[in-house]
């Protein structure tokens, strides 16, 4: 028995001594894991630091009757906090000497998940140094400041406790707020906000009427479409100035209305499509987290017969893609 048992135990020794031995084809398949996890890595961190740290100039040209001396337009949209040096040091300088006569921002400039509004208000009180600063807010905004987007039942729930206009039109500065950090500071700081309304300035005796409007489509028919076509058809020879984040938006509304022409229709929203494919353009809207299969209706100006579209590709982000072949966009817009 005692003979048995100590066979047992050198038995049990021998198992326990035997060598974990690995596949050498294991081995390599983890080396190749590795190497090609670095490599993207490497790939997604150039990307990154290229859309980070670096914005590029893009100009349009339009040509107006209603114009007898160079009205120049700059518009900025979806920043999402990012900076360009600190205190967005670089961006101003970029647009000082650039020179507009106008500052056109169409949302998303904050993140709503940071609820930030610092990077923001900073840029806006350097900006209207600059020139007049008119900004219509974003789905960011709306989800920081209302804690909702411009979603139909909000905006019916609304009407129903403010009322609305006569047309329908609903005044968004009797809607709720959830945190007014954001419309305050920039208020205070001189920068006109544009929601859902109108504003007018002269530059060198020229006059510029600019409406600004962010709601989806259940919304927009029954609380901004009238306020549109009065802005469009009042003084109709102004020059007219539309600020929408989303470019589907107003547009597909107004195409429904072919007697309305605005001059100029600013939008944002859609970051170029963040991946960029040479010939047929963006992949993704990042904004409405859907593929957008390369619609072409992501980026640039995009003349039609009732005017002129000019999308921004932005000059931030607000996932974790990085922008491919599609550099952070300040634009600019001479009109003469």
């Amino acid at each position: 028995m005692a003979a048995y048992e100590v066979n047992g135990m050198k038995s049990k020794e021998k198992r326990n001594k035997r060598k974990i031995t690995v596949s050498p084809k294991f081995i390599k398949s983890v080396k190749w894991i590795a190497v090609i996890f670095a490599l993207f890595l490497l790939i997604y961190t150039v990307l990154y630091v290229i859309g980070r740290y670096r914005f590029e100039v893009s100009f349009y040209q339009l040509s107006s009757e209603k114009v007898a001396d160079k009205i120049r337009v700059i518009e900025l949209a979806d920043l999402h906090n990012w900076t360009f040096g600190k205190d967005n040091k670089d961006l101003v300088k970029r647009i000082k000497d650039l020179k507009p006569d106008v500052i056109a921002i169409a949302g998303d400039m904050v993140l709503a998940g940071e609820q930030d509004i610092s990077v923001a208000v900073s840029l806006c009180r350097q900006l209207v140094e600059i020139a007049p600063v008119y900004y219509s807010f974003g789905n960011h905004e709306n989800e920081m400041v209302y804690g909702t987007d411009m979603l139909a039942d909000f905006l019916d729930e609304q009407a129903a406790i403010s009322g609305t206009e006569e047309d329908g039109t609903l005044d968004y500065d009797k809607i709720s707020m959830v945190d007014a950090r954001l419309p305050e500071a920039l208020k205070e700081a001189g920068v006109v906000i544009l929601n859902n309304n109108t504003a007018g300035l002269k530059i060198r005796d020229q006059q510029v009427d600019i409406a600004g409007v962010d709601n989806l489509s259940g919304g927009y028919f029954p609380y901004s479409a009238h306020m549109i076509e009065n802005f469009l058809t009042t003084n109709s020879d102004n020059l007219k100035i539309i600020i929408a984040h989303r470019p589907l938006i107003p547009y597909a509304g107004i195409c429904y209305q072919e007697e309305l022409r605005y001059d100029l229709l600013l939008c944002g929203h859609k970051h170029g499509g963040i991946i960029r494919v040479p010939g047929l353009g963006g992949m993704f809207t990042s904004g409405g987290g859907y593929w957008n299969w390369f619609t072409g209706y992501d980026s640039g100006l995009i003349p039609n017969a009732q005017g002129n579209v000019v999308i921004s590709r932005g000059l931030g982000n607000s996932n974790l893609l990085p922008r491919v072949n599609n550099t952070p966009e300040l634009v600019v817009i001479d009109i003469d």
